[in-house]
């Protein structure tokens, strides 16, 4: 099935770029606090990008998946930015493969959605069975003299002596996680977070030169410094395995460095910072990336996989990353989840967890669009890659409604699927009192035969639905309104 065939009408919106964090809200320029529903869209190999110019149901990146994902009432991407692409050789910088990045933003930025950029990783390197950092960022014979791969899962692998890269054949034999725990991949890691041979430095140039390059587009709302770090050198020092001792210790540090490259180029960006890869009990930071003075520009970024059985409920996530964004001062996003639709079991689970997410108020990034080259991870997807097909279901549960921007202090927000009633109160404030509140929905599966919209209070309230967009509800309050008076807005089914 050609996706041209599922983009049924033509989403035009805007975006406002994002000010700055308040109470873990993110704020745009008009005051107005902002939740985000997106996808990721990470393009893990060589070239480390989709394919731009022709739409594939596996590759692809084209207008018309930037046309489906708006048509889907998503709002933002997580967007691959490989270091191997960006800085091929160390010091070289591949401008072709930035100003591909850079047409994606763009087009993106058409079609009313952010871009969160993402340097992904997963085990550091084709080195070792995974993807993310440049093949020249690791002495590999001196990791190799010390700690044979992929010890100590198994004796040391026989590897090509042209590129000492495991063949997939190789990698194919344990579970790609597994690979963090061996010795020369938390040695490699360990040599990231301390500098060695300035690779943290080098890292840091790399964002400081994404950031020169991405900056001035209004919905880029920041950089996610690293995906899923791993605790470093676990054999050597084991006590990185206890909660909350290695991002203390291994990546406070190694942030700082990344931040100070950043602001150096880009002081207004929000910058993402991520906990070691297991550990969602505790988050062991003292202080956001840049200290008490950046924190109303940092984001605690987190992921939830409840397959893993160390992971905490979804509720218990929530409720311990808002604790933690509290204690830190920042922002929060749940930049990764399982998006796998599955059977009716795993319908209810996802429905459950965007009930809880709107609850919280949490913002949050699913995983993954399309399939494109899963060399780790789940591999989750939204279509069949040998088909083309849609994978049934995932429609009527991404594109439910919610408020993009609430020009006020929300209180709370709920869509029912069954009765198909949303519901959003807020209380009007100093900053905002002048904004609009931009409620999005799909009007083809929520409302297929029309809505009604009711405000309270009756006066000084009014609401139009866009005239650009017929799922996208526009509420305002005259700016005689009373401070702290309460907004509720319903939207039924006719």
């Amino acid at each position: 099935m050609r996706l041209l065939s599922l983009v049924l009408c033509n989403v035009h919106a805007e975006t406002t770029s994002v000010s700055h964090i308040e109470h873990q809200w993110i704020i745009d320029k008009h005051g107005r606090q902002r939740l985000f529903r997106g996808i990721n869209v990470v393009y893990k190999a060589f070239p480390f990008h989709p394919i731009l110019d022709k739409w594939d149901p596996q590759f692809s990146f084209t207008r018309e998946d930037v046309d489906f994902i708006a048509d889907l009432n998503l709002n933002i991407i997580r967007l691959g930015v490989m270091w191997g692409g960006v800085e091929p050789w160390r010091g070289s910088y591949n401008q072709t493969y930035i100003d591909v990045l850079k047409q994606i933003v763009a087009r993106c930025q058409e079609k009313g959605i952010y871009v969160l950029l993402d340097m992904h990783q997963d085990v550091l390197s084709e080195r070792f069975c995974g993807e993310g950092v440049p093949m020249w960022a690791f002495h590999t014979n001196k990791i190799e003299q010390e700690h044979g791969f992929p010890f100590p899962l198994e004796n040391p692998w026989p590897l090509n002596q042209s590129d000492d890269i495991p063949t997939k054949l190789q990698c194919d034999t344990h579970e790609w996680f597994s690979y963090q725990l061996t010795a020369a991949a938390s040695r490699g890691y360990q040599n990231l977070y301390d500098d060695e041979d300035g690779l943290a430095t080098s890292m840091a140039r790399f964002w400081a030169k994404v950031a020169s390059e991405f900056k001035d587009y209004d919905n880029v709302v920041g950089y996610d410094l690293i995906n899923e770090p791993w605790a470093g050198d676990v054999f050597k020092n084991p006590l990185l395995l206890s909660p909350g001792v290695a991002d203390r210790k291994n990546l406070q540090p190694f942030y700082e460095i990344i931040h100070e490259h950043i602001r150096q180029v880009d002081t207004d960006r929000l910058i993402f910072f991520e906990s070691v890869t297991w550990d969602n009990f505790v988050v062991g930071f003292t202080q956001p990336p840049g200290g008490k003075e950046y924190r109303n520009r940092s984001v605690l970024s987190y992921h939830h996989y409840d397959k893993k059985p160390n992971m905490l409920g979804i509720e218990r996530t929530f409720t311990e990353r808002l604790l933690d964004a509290k204690r830190l001062s920042t922002g929060l996003m749940m930049t990764e989840f399982d998006i796998a639709f599955g059977d009716g079991k795993r319908a209810a689970w996802l429905e459950n967890a965007f009930r809880l997410a709107d609850k919280h108020f949490q913002s949050w990034i699913g995983w993954e669009y399309k399939r494109f080259v899963p060399i780790t991870g789940f591999g989750d997807f939204m279509f069949d890659p040998q088909t083309g097909e849609l994978v049934k279901g995932f429609v009527p549960l991404l594109s439910r409604p919610f408020a993009q921007a609430i020009a006020g202090r929300a209180l709370s927000m709920s869509f029912d699927p069954e009765t198909k009633q949303f519901d959003l109160e807020y209380e009007l404030i100093q900053s905002s009192r002048t904004s609009v509140t931009e409620i999005r929905f799909l009007k083809r599966v929520q409302y297929p035969n029309g809505f009604q919209v009711k405000v309270k209070p009756s006066k000084g309230i009014t609401w139009e639905v866009s005239p650009h967009n017929d799922g996208l509800v526009l509420v305002r309050a005259d700016p005689r309104a009373p401070l702290g008076e309460r907004v509720h807005v319903s939207i039924i089914e006719n």
